[in-house]
């Protein structure tokens, strides 16, 4: 097994530890997932997240991470709807879109005729797997907001491979990759 720090790509000690964290975890595999959320006063926002797990299956709770300054941060207030949508290998353009920090909601959802869930948060199309639910609670941390959600709603999975991000590259493990 390959020592991580003795990398290339791992800063030397006077970096700071933030960035030598954004080079370590880009060794590790995260799942693409799309998280639209509807707040408890009617504000809509949605951002790509790999963040996102399981928490507990009884209650049902998942958790992932959103940036303070987000559009999807203001929009997820306790008490909230939110739909996590894992994405499949066809849609990394639909992950990037989502990522992207120019983009407002409405531009990244082009909110016209965009369906809501029974929380009013909006659904996206052809999505792997959907998880429906709602905001329980919301824990400050550093620069983002760690979300714990309960899930009311499974929808798929749909038939398709699960897409992933590693070292800044979208992709996917095929049945011959899996051994």
């Amino acid at each position: 097994m390959p020592d991580l720090l003795a990398s290339s790509d791992v800063p030397e000690a006077d970096v700071a530890p933030g960035d030598a964290l954004r080079l370590a975890m880009r060794r590790v595999p995260a799942p693409v997932t799309v998280v639209t959320g509807r707040s408890t006063q009617g504000q809509i926002g949605a951002a790509t997240i790999g963040s996102f797990t399981s928490v507990s299956l009884t209650p049902p709770l998942v958790s992932f991470n959103v940036f303070r300054g987000s559009a999807l941060n203001a929009a997820l207030d306790v008490g909230a709807g939110f739909v996590v949508h894992v994405l499949h290998d066809g849609q990394a353009e639909l992950a990037a879109r989502f990522a992207h920090p120019d983009l407002s909601a409405e531009d990244r959802l082009r909110l016209s005729g965009v369906p809501k869930d029974e929380h009013a948060a909006p659904v996206l199309p052809d999505a792997l797997t959907r998880l429906h639910g709602i905001v329980r609670s919301r824990l400050l941390a550093g620069d983002h907001h760690l979300y714990l959600g309960e899930i009311t709603r499974v929808e798929g999975p749909l038939d398709g491979d699960p897409l992933v991000y590693l070292d800044r590259t979208y992709g996917t493990f095929r049945d011959e990759q899996r051994g």
